[in-house]
């Protein structure tokens, strides 16, 4: 799938803009996929009970805003297998108030095209409740202020 080109520009920290594929509902599956060149994100989850697996999502949020390859969230939402690559921002899987969710055997790599901020795997808002991070390579990350950024877990008490 050719990406979205177009840009939402609302509060950048709570959303992100267009994406090329929203799962929305319950239950959704993504599988065996090909999505590129996004300004925006490649496939943001916002369902519970989701799944992307075994896809390949690169050339994203190339317009240096608050996008990722997958952004997910909800309950019990997996990322599974997929290779993705090639990122504006840093944070090339972000897990914003994701809850009792999966996140394994992903490739990750070259995120950070634009920016610094984030991290390979980057949960923000949340504290995962009993999300399973595992088995994922994140190498080459281009950030210019900080190369170890792989892992970034940002949560904010209220």
């Amino acid at each position: 799938m050719y990406g979205a080109h177009t840009q939402d520009l609302p509060y950048t920290l709570q959303g992100s803009g267009t994406p090329s594929i929203l799962l929305d509902g319950s239950h959704n599956l993504l599988k065996d996929s090909y999505i590129a060149y996004s300004s925006g994100s490649g496939v943001r989850v916002r369902s519970s009970g989701s799944k992307v697996e075994n896809s390949v999502i690169h050339n994203t949020a190339y317009s240096g805003l608050n996008d990722s390859p997958i952004r997910a969230s909800g309950q019990n939402t997996e990322v599974i297998n997929n290779t993705l690559f090639n990122n504006g921002m840093a944070k090339v899987i972000d897990l914003f108030q994701i809850n009792q969710g999966k996140v394994s055997n992903n490739e990750i790599y070259n995120g950070g095209l634009q920016t610094s901020d984030g991290g390979g795997i980057f949960a923000f808002d949340t504290n995962g409740n009993g999300t399973e991070v595992t088995d994922n390579a994140i190498h080459h990350m281009l950030s210019p202020q900080d190369e170890s950024l792989n892992l970034s877990l940002i949560h904010i008490s209220q």
